[in-house]
């Protein structure tokens, strides 16, 4: 198994290789942009999309030595909500609070106002195939399992040529932006490839479930976003305001937006979401 891994990784390499030679092309600033905005997008992946992946990967790996495709099938599924669950949310929050995340952080020193702005429109690009770019850290390891490794290695391989033509075909409009943009949408149809096969290399999962959970996920976020909008515009221009006073301000909203994510979620009662407010609870 060790051979096609370094291949699929390869590819990842591959891709940031061709994004950067890509960016160099464009207005001054552009590596630098897409450089942080893929930063902060990899927080929510790591610790989303590959925590959820180490905690599934033992439970299917068991499952599948044993042929037991069921079980295989009803943790996947519950897996593959779990990650839309968290990153969906993400999604929206790092999209409405690009700006005032990246100036927080950032904005010091040589880095403008005007590099605020770019780098957050590359992060809401990026943020976009979020929950694509996490499910596929929870999907390529269930292909390990049931020894179908080639098709992780097809579907990277297969990126890569979308990345380009994409890219290729807008970056003269879009400048930076079509590189963050590129990558969301290669994600996203890198994870509906591979969840496509898998369906047919483990006979089924349940797209009932999965789609059921994605709607109240879904449904839960929007609120999540209208009350993060609202009270944005209550807030202001939040750019006058002390780097101490943004910080503050900021982890009011985060705090806030997440709270109400969960308590509309849990009123849905979304199984998953159940089961981890349980293990809190029991910790």
């Amino acid at each position: 198994l060790m051979l096609p891994a370094v291949i699929g990784l390869s590819a990842t390499q591959i891709t940031i290789f061709i994004n950067t030679n890509f960016a160099s092309s464009c207005i001054e600033g552009s590596v630098s942009w897409l450089n942080y905005a893929f930063r902060l997008v990899q927080l929510p992946i790591g610790l989303f999309g590959v925590a959820i992946s180490i905690a599934a990967l033992p439970v299917l790996a068991k499952y599948a030595a044993k042929k037991d495709f069921e079980n295989v099938r009803d943790t996947f599924a519950s897996s593959l909500t779990m990650v839309f669950c968290l990153t969906i949310p993400a999604t929206f929050g790092l999209i409405i609070l690009a700006e005032p995340i990246i100036r927080v952080i950032f904005e010091h020193g040589a880095f403008t106002s005007a590099d605020t702005h770019a780098t957050a429109l590359a992060l809401s690009l990026y943020a976009v195939g979020l929950f694509a770019y996490s499910a596929n850290k929870v999907i390529v390891p269930v292909f390990y399992t049931v020894n179908a490794t080639r098709y992780p290695v097809i579907g990277s391989f297969a990126a890569i040529a979308v990345n380009i033509l994409i890219i290729s075909s807008t970056i003269e409009l879009f400048q930076h932006k079509a590189i963050a943009l590129s990558t969301s949408v290669t994600m996203i149809l890198n994870f509906l490839f591979l969840a496509a096969v898998l369906y047919y290399k483990i006979g089924g999962y349940s797209l009932h479930y999965l789609f059921l959970g994605f709607v109240k996920i879904l449904a839960a976020a929007i609120v999540m976003a209208v009350i993060l909008l609202l009270s944005c515009s209550a807030l202001g221009d939040m750019s006058t305001s002390s780097t101490v006073v943004q910080c503050g301000l900021l982890a009011v909203l985060v705090t806030g937006g997440a709270f109400a994510y969960v308590c509309t979620l849990n009123v849905m009662k979304l199984p998953e979401l159940t089961m981890l407010i349980g293990k809190i609870q029991t910790k």
